[in-house]
């Protein structure tokens, strides 16, 4: 009797292990949705989100759009970004074209540089009086941080906007430096991203695609090559 009993027990062990794994008693550790191994083996789930099926379906029959990647600042780094393009987006050669900009040298117009923190706080409630607004720049070949109160397009520009700071606001002891020399910008206009993949992101991309523009803002390419030192200019005496 004791040996019926043992193997009865066996049989209905094995029975309900047959059924656990074939997910009548809910999915085994690691399978389930809920479970805690699955979550923590997510990579960044608060980024996951759930799009209606009739968004999914839109998107899928949306036809493709112009998109930019760039800026790149050489031949190697749009080149590298070309490479993908086929892989991560599957699109057939001919999709896309490789453009250049050129872009102006950088002039900018500065403070001295600090000659301690205590300096450059100094300096800075100067600068805010006259209703402007700075920001921490440390200039090529120097170490120690300036105030950077403008950008400009050219040295001239750049001149005349010190003449009228101090005529006007009593500023003194600003410069105008060579932030960046000439660039040629890199860009890559592709004719045909699939509408459902407008988030896809890969490191060679540098910002990700951006909508097609008659020309890209030069603005997001000063970011995207770095400055070409080359200094210079014009000072009053410092504040």
């Amino acid at each position: 009797m004791l040996r019926i009993l043992l193997l009865l027990a066996l049989v209905a062990a094995n029975g309900w292990m047959w059924a656990w794994g074939q997910g009548f008693w809910g999915p085994a550790p690691g399978e389930g949705q809920r479970e805690p191994e699955r979550l923590a083996a997510q990579l960044h789930p608060e980024r996951l989100k759930l799009i209606e099926p009739k968004k999914a379906e839109a998107l899928r029959k949306a036809p493709p759009l112009c998109r930019l990647l760039g800026p790149f600042a050489d031949d190697t780094a749009w080149q590298a970004a070309e490479a993908t393009l086929t892989a991560e987006l599957n699109l057939p050669a001919g999709q896309w074209a490789h453009e250049t900009h050129e872009l102006p040298a950088q002039w900018g117009l500065l403070t001295r540089a600090a000659t301690n923190p205590a300096d450059l706080e100094r300096k800075r409630t100067v600068v805010e009086r006259a209703l402007l607004k700075p920001q921490n720049f440390v200039a090529p070949q120097e170490q120690s941080t300036s105030l950077l109160l403008s950008r400009h397009d050219s040295e001239a520009a750049a001149d005349t906007e010190l003449a009228r700071l101090r005529d006007t606001r009593n500023l003194r002891g600003l410069r105008v430096l060579q932030l960046r020399g000439p660039q040629t910008q890199h860009w890559l206009r592709v004719l045909a991203w699939p509408a459902n993949k407008l988030q896809a992101k890969h490191e060679a991309w540098g910002g990700g695609p951006q909508p097609c523009r008659a020309k890209p803002a030069q603005d997001a390419a000063s970011a995207a090559s770095a400055a070409s030192p080359a200094s210079a200019a014009s000072a009053a005496s410092a504040p």
